[in-house]
């Protein structure tokens, strides 16, 4: 009997020990993750406070662009790439008129009669207005479409919202979705802050919008 209660004991203990060091091995664990969270939230900060720091400076020629070009330096040894892109440069989708959304469909490949069209399903979509355009689209449209939804007859809420109006491929809407915003509250956009500057690119550039826009 004292052979078999010392060999209990000895197995409780060992369970206790084991039961011991997993917790501590989690605790260590939740530490060490609590380190890197601390570590990477430092990084970020440092990375915003040196574009707000990029963004003030006083020489033109040393402050950063604001068109989405990335910006790569490093901090305390670790390399960062930062882009700031201002939304003033994107067309925003509930204020923008017929003609400059025309251009962006025209500059993203559409021909000019897809193009009228799409935009009046783009307007009927964010127009409370019961009344139907021209190539619109309004509720008994969608439902006669089989659609699950209808047209929001108010502002788009997010750029995605706008792969909801008929006629919208996902194709179109992966061309133009770097030029729109749902936040800028401006009629036009300014083209020197535009995203996708450069020469060449097969996605929006204030170069290809503006040669729709003539």
């Amino acid at each position: 009997m004292a052979l078999v209660s010392v060999l209990w004991g000895v197995a409780l203990l060992s369970v206790i020990a084991t039961s011991l060091w997993a917790a501590g091995n989690v605790s260590y664990r939740l530490a060490r993750n609590g380190v890197e969270l601390s570590q990477i939230d430092a990084i970020a900060d440092a990375g915003i406070n040196r574009a707000i720091l990029a963004l003030l400076d006083p020489r033109p020629d040393k402050r950063w662009r604001v068109d989405g070009a990335t910006q790569s330096f490093a901090f305390n040894g670790i390399p960062m790439s930062l882009a700031i892109q201002d939304e003033l440069g994107r067309i925003d989708l509930n204020y923008a008129d017929g003609s400059l959304l025309a251009a962006l469909f025209r500059s993203a490949g559409l021909e000019a009669g897809p193009a009228s069209s799409l935009v009046d399903k783009v307007l009927d979509w964010r127009d409370p207005n019961p009344s139907h355009r021209l190539n619109g689209a309004k509720q008994n449209d969608y439902r006669e479409a089989g659609s699950l939804y209808q047209p929001r007859n108010g502002p788009f809420q997010s750029v995605d919202e706008l792969k909801l109006v008929m006629g919208v491929t996902l194709e179109l809407f992966k061309r133009v979705e770097p030029a729109l915003t749902v936040y800028s509250g401006r009629q036009f956009f300014d083209p020197q802050a535009c995203p996708f500057r450069e020469v060449g690119s097969e996605r929006f550039t204030p170069t290809n919008l503006a040669l729709f826009l003539e």
